[in-house]
């Protein structure tokens, strides 16, 4: 009988923090990483030990100093147990898209070599060459190339 009392009580412990957490706004990536991780009762160095990322990264995460890596949002996906989708921002959705075809398709259907595009974005031709070849593109240059996509 007491086994029976303690998984009641483990049970109301998890919901608990379910429905504690369940309103909290998530507006960014950060956001959504600092809900599941309370919702599943982990600190932030907890959840620096699964994911491998130091705790102080994480909370640069959770108040959007620092945006993941895709390869940290993978990560942190695993270890919050959620979908790579729920954590998405437009970012994200273009970098885990085929983006380097999004990007070369973009120059090819309208006529423009590298290095045109890259007069016409602002953005250095060989990196736009990079980024055609598969090299992840960061923040700051996504925001400058989506305009013209």
């Amino acid at each position: 009988m007491p086994q029976q009392t303690v998984s009641i009580i483990q049970n109301i412990t998890v919901n608990f923090y379910k429905e504690l957490y369940k309103d909290l706004d998530e507006p960014t990536v950060g956001n959504r990483i600092e809900k599941q991780r309370m919702i599943m009762n982990l600190s932030q160095r907890d959840l620096a030990n699964v994911t491998g990322v130091s705790s102080s990264t994480i909370e640069d995460y959770e108040s959007s100093r620092v945006s993941p890596s895709p390869n940290a949002l993978l990560k942190m996906s695993k270890a919050l147990r959620k979908p790579l989708e729920c954590f998405y921002d437009d970012y994200y959705k273009f970098i885990f898209s085929d983006f380097k075809s999004i990007i070369k398709n973009w120059r090819i259907q309208n006529n423009l070599t590298l290095w045109q595009s890259g007069k016409l974005t602002g953005i250095e031709y060989r990196t736009i060459r990079k980024w055609e070849n598969g090299k992840i593109i960061n923040r700051t240059y996504f925001e400058k190339i989506i305009k013209y996509l």
